[in-house]
């Protein structure tokens, strides 16, 4: 097999026993603008701190270190459900005659939701045999990109998977989401629904969704990690930049100091889909605060930059239908099976 960028794939799909790898095959493929892929790095033992040995003479192999790694994705309208679904922890799709809306609730707690990250590498496959996502960003990159962080327990050569990875995949290549259409909605968190007044005028969004998984310590007879315990709450946080000092922004260097709660809604819009539907996807924030001052740069024309923090919504502002954050992607792709609905 070509040892070309291009000719190689990229497979992700469920697992349901930690420590044991499927392959991945149809509508398992991912388009991936990079993978840094995780290391079978190994605890190593050596003899040199030991009296009358001057330099050491034996070295020993211990536990494996829970491996990590890093996948970049370009945010295309099709092709992100499982990876949506498992950083959120619920999920429910609606088909309307093709038209699929793929709604994303969070879960507070996540367990047994994991996946085998398969991949060409020149004539074999490598795996790792299950991994949890932990990390989330989105990001301006040229367009929107999608990266994404996981934490497994093992890589590995897969013998038996077929060589090159059968995959095929789901996206229909439509095209991306951008910055270009996309529409950014923030006022007070007991306000009305939005309007076209509350959007605010950005030049560059960051949305970042952290899990709280913690591998957990080497149990006795076994050199990888158990699956890792989500311990720590999950973090989302969202990073506006602003291209000049205007009316609306500078009016939260007052909110901040007030501590005054916000509510925001992120919407990318893509192309018709047929009929009065597009390719969409929203990002609802029922409560925020602002995490920290705003950063107002002393040069021309007052570039400004915006950091907000999540908290639960005692109950669902208006506009909204849920206390944590929640998201839907409007696209053709088949409602996913074997992630949780509640």
């Amino acid at each position: 097999m070509s040892l070309l960028k291009r000719e190689n794939g990229i497979g992700i799909t469920k697992g349901s026993i930690w420590g044991t790898s499927v392959e991945p095959g149809t509508g398992d493929g991912f388009y991936v603008k990079s993978h840094t892929p995780a290391t079978n790095m190994r605890e190593v033992f050596k003899n040199d701190t030991e009296f009358d040995h001057p330099v050491p003479t034996i070295q020993t192999l211990g536990n494996y270190p829970a491996p990590e790694g890093t996948l970049v994705f370009p945010f295309y309208y099709e092709g992100l459900e499982k990876i949506f679904a498992t950083m959120f922890g619920i999920y429910n799709g609606v088909d309307n005659l093709g038209i699929i809306t793929h709604n994303f609730k969070l879960n507070p707690v996540l367990s047994g939701l994991f996946h085998t990250i398969a991949y060409d590498e020149g004539d074999e496959v490598k795996s790792i045999r299950s991994a949890v996502m932990n990390t989330c960003k989105i990001a301006v990159d040229e367009t929107l990109t999608l990266e994404v962080g996981y934490i497994g327990d093992k890589v590995q050569q897969e013998a038996g998977f077929t060589t090159p990875l059968a995959l095929t995949y789901v996206s229909t290549g439509v095209n991306l989401f951008q910055l270009l259409h996309t529409d950014v909605y923030i006022n007070d968190q007991t306000g009305a629904d939005f309007v076209d007044g509350d959007k605010v005028c950005v030049n560059n969004i960051e949305i970042n969704i952290n899990r709280g998984f913690v591998p957990q310590p080497h149990c006795a007879g076994n050199p990888y990690i158990e699956e890792p315990n989500d311990i720590n709450p999950p973090m989302f946080d969202v990073i506006l930049n602003f291209p000049k000092k205007d009316d609306r922004n500078k009016a939260f260097f007052a909110n901040f100091e007030t501590n005054t709660e916000k509510k925001m809604k992120i919407e990318m819009t893509g192309a018709l889909i047929g009929g009065t539907d597009y390719y969409k996807f929203t990002l609802n924030f029922p409560r925020v605060v602002l995490r920290t001052a705003p950063v107002y740069d002393q040069e021309s024309p007052i570039p400004t930059t915006i950091e907000f923090d999540y908290l639960e919504a005692a109950t669902a502002p208006t506009g909204m239908t849920e206390i944590y954050p929640y998201a839907s992607l409007i696209n053709e792709v088949p409602v996913l099976t074997g992630y949780p609905a509640s």
